[in-house]
């Protein structure tokens, strides 16, 4: 086209990042494109994202060490050291080897590929990447003992990515993982942000805590703590309690479907599921209320012992083992007794707007009918 007519280019899969193109008079009208290294011609071009981008040349080193900084892929080393202005690349001409962060860095973007052996490791640094992200396609990174914050997105395609072990990687964009390694070590992933997570791989987070919004992918593995102070969109999936679960927070997490294959212990105030409930573990009510929102059915191969029982749904007891009521029962929906026991062990009291009718009660503590009709 002539100089100032604009061309317009559509991604339909959305935002993209190139490298090495030279633009004019350009809309990308509906992402936007990060461009790598390339030239903004005209300065007319929108939607078009042009970034300084800094390149690890020369294999192992030092992260702090000029020599090692390029501004082109496999270009001239001796460029200054990435600031937060600039992307931070490694690629098939970093060489291979270990770079080693020996301060803190911050940068805009952090994206590893490439066809050479690379390790990127944080030691005890605090590292902070930008809205560019961070996107890994090959290699290993190993956060070590240092902080880790990714302001923008979060992308594991192949490669193998270590989180920081006793610390905390704050996640404050989205988080897809769809090859590859995730570790969480031993450290706490935190959602800061607004995080979308896609994760079909499905690796084990250690510890979660939330104070943005998470909405969670279809399965998700956890080995340890999950506080919520935020916000949860269980996203009609499953969470896999594999370990010792404490579910904290001044938020009520309601879960989907829930699977116990550790101890969960609940909250002290309350927890809502409205999926499936499957106990192949140990569940500790810990004087909490569980609140049955959905269409839900208790199964697994160990007995349930709940203390407060709030139905606003409908649920179905488990049929071949009792279920075991040590609070409150309060049903505003539906109770299917599925021909097994109820257990009322301490001081109930039941009430609600629906009549709840029973197979099989066993009552060692003190049970209050309602008013109306059992």
């Amino acid at each position: 086209t002539s100089a100032g007519s604009v061309w317009n280019v559509v991604f339909p899969n959305g935002a993209q990042t190139v490298s090495s193109v030279d633009v004019r008079d350009s809309n990308a009208s509906n992402n936007t494109v990060t461009v790598l290294g390339g030239t903004d011609s005209g300065n007319n071009n929108t939607n078009w994202l042009f970034v300084q981008t800094r390149y690890w040349v020369g294999g192992a080193g030092n992260w702090n060490q000029t020599t090692h900084w390029s501004a082109s892929s496999g270009g001239a080393s001796g460029s200054s050291v990435p600031g937060t202005n600039h992307v931070v690349i490694f690629d098939s001409k970093s060489g291979s080897g270990t770079c080693r962060v020996t301060t803190t860095a911050s940068v805009k973007g952090l994206f590893i590929s490439g066809t050479n052996k690379m390790f990127v490791l944080q030691g005890t640094n605090t590292v902070t990447v930008g809205v560019s992200g961070y996107d890994q396609e090959a290699h290993t990174y190993r956060g070590e003992g240092g902080v880790l914050t990714v302001n923008g997105s979060f992308n594991l395609t192949d490669g193998t990515f270590s989180a920081p072990s006793n610390k905390v990687m704050y996640c404050r964009g989205n988080f897809t993982h769809t090859a590859g390694i995730f570790s969480n070590n031993s450290g706490t992933i935190s959602f800061s942000g607004t995080t979308v997570m896609s994760d079909a791989v499905a690796d084990p987070f250690n510890n979660i805590t939330i104070s943005g919004s998470l909405t969670a992918p279809e399965t998700l593995n956890l080995v340890s703590n999950f506080a919520n102070s935020g916000t949860f969109d269980a996203n009609g999936g499953i969470v896999y309690f594999r370990s010792n679960t404490t579910v904290s927070g001044t938020s009520t997490t309601a879960f989907n479907h829930v699977s116990i294959g550790g101890t969960l212990t609940a909250p002290a105030t309350a927890m809502a599921v409205t999926g499936m409930w499957t106990n192949n573990g140990t569940f500790v009510h810990n004087g909490g209320r569980v609140q049955f929102n959905g269409t839900t059915e208790i199964s697994g191969t160990r007995t349930t012992a709940l203390n407060h029982v709030f139905i606003n749904g409908s649920l179905t007891g488990p049929g071949t083992m009792p279920v075991i009521v040590a609070g409150g029962w309060t049903n505003n929906g539906a109770y299917d007794p599925n021909g097994g026991t109820v257990v009322f062990t301490n001081v109930t009291v039941m009430g609600g707007a629906s009549t709840s009718r029973f197979n099989n009660v066993v009552i060692s503590g003190s049970l209050t009918a309602p008013a109306g009709v059992m």
